[in-house]
């Protein structure tokens, strides 16, 4: 989600018809994988393998030939928001989750494994 709001700052959201059609895919292709994941969920992850694959070609010929003019620019606030400030890979918040969940009482099949009990 990060690099959608990092192109949208670099001026991806200038034109109303692009954030419409950019909006509208997005969620034509999340119906369009629930569906297919429920008919046949190998085809449903190939197909988000695949998608991946395609961005990463497109945002790495994009930075190719864009190199000099964004190295000139100052970093979007979306990118320091997330790769400065923020918690890149949200450890913290799945620590905290599975201190809660698997410490509790409520949950005594995992108290166990509790690093907070040993």
């Amino acid at each position: 989600m990060h690099h959608l709001l990092i192109m949208e700052e670099l001026g991806g959201d200038e034109r109303f018809f692009d954030r419409f059609l950019a909006q509208h895919i997005a969620f034509g292709y999340y119906a369009l994988v629930i569906v297919l994941y429920l008919i046949n969920p190998v085809e449903a992850y190939n197909l988000n393998q695949d998608v991946e694959e395609h961005a990463f070609a497109t945002y790495d010929e994009y930075l190719k030939e864009n190199e000099e003019k964004l190295k000139s620019m100052p970093a979007p606030q979306a990118a320091i928001d997330y790769y400065v400030d923020g918690d890149m890979y949200m450890f913290g918040k799945f620590f905290d989750l599975w201190i809660d969940c698997c410490c509790s009482h409520s949950t005594p099949y995992f108290s166990h494994r509790c690093p907070l009990k040993q």
